[in-house]
């Protein structure tokens, strides 16, 4: 595909994501735990589940989600979760028309950045983060400096929108072992960041590090089989369904949502990138 042919992966219209994802349109790694029967609409059902466990929502709590997506997380913390009031941010106007459609009356979608949400916004019990930091880091305005200075100002933010004691817990894509190789990266960025936002993959001792003396750590958990599975999934529907795919969202976004499958399970497997499941509790 030629560079005139970009699309952005995040703009896909809910139905085309339908086709390969599971029922609540998630585009984040599921969570299988070595579990041969499960199918991703399970899978994604136990990942909603970890999030909310690690972030810890409370009934009637309020909870902020950072790069929403189609809404999959904050619906299932109100209907499942049975907090009061869930909130999304997301830079997609597809995403953020797609959860105000669900017509959910505790949930609310605010179409804006991480940087221009006010950081007088306050009150929030927990805050969720699903493979969204990244690109708020790549976001970040050019007075915030280096990486670690801007991961610092991330999570002060983040701390000054929770409560006393609030949680915040995040699926992060972090930089692996093998992050040096640089015919992976190149594969990397033209198969998966030409077609998605701009995204800065931290290492995780340098998050861990921003969060010193505002965050907590709590759990730390880093993977890759889950990842690869849920890419190894979301590849075979397209791939069965490429006729209908193709029909909903078109010639040019059916391949560039292969290629960003194909290109991050490359990086997955190569050693370039890990999930990292993270909770940390708030320091007052």
């Amino acid at each position: 595909m030629s560079g005139d042919t970009n699309v952005d992966f995040y703009e896909s219209s809910p139905e085309f994501v339908r086709v390969w994802a599971d029922s609540r349109l998630t585009i984040s790694s599921a969570l299988w735990q070595g579990c041969p029967d499960l199918d991703l609409d399970r899978a994604q059902e136990q990942k909603l589940n970890l999030m909310a466990d690690l972030a810890d929502f409370k009934p009637g709590g309020k909870v902020l989600d950072i790069g929403c997506g189609y809404g999959g997380l904050l619906t299932f913390a109100v209907d499942e979760r049975k907090v009061g009031h869930a909130l999304g941010i997301t830079t997609s106007a597809s995403q953020a028309g797609h959860v105000k459609s669900l017509g959910n009356p505790a949930v609310e979608v605010s179409d804006c950045d991480f940087w221009d949400l006010p950081v007088e916004t306050a009150g929030f019990d927990s805050v969720v983060a699903v493979q969204s930091l990244e690109h708020v880091l790549a976001g970040a305005p050019a007075d915030c400096g280096s990486d670690p200075k801007a991961m610092r100002e991330m999570l002060r933010r983040i701390h000054a929108w929770t409560v006393p004691g609030g949680r915040f817990a995040a699926e992060v894509c972090v930089a692996g072992p093998a992050e040096t190789r640089d015919d992976l990266h190149e594969q990397l960025d033209a198969e998966v960041l030409r077609n998605s936002r701009q995204a800065i993959m931290p290492r995780l001792g340098d998050l861990l590090n921003a969060g010193s003396g505002l965050w907590e750590p709590v759990s730390i958990v880093t993977q890759h089989e889950d990842m690869l599975r849920t890419l190894e999934a979301a590849g075979s529907r397209l791939s069965e369904r490429e006729q209908e795919a193709r029909a909903i969202g078109g010639d040019r976004l059916y391949q560039a949502t292969c290629e960003t499958v194909r290109g991050t399970t490359a990086a997955v497997r190569g050693g370039i990138m890990r999930i990292a499941w993270i909770s940390w509790k708030r320091i007052d």
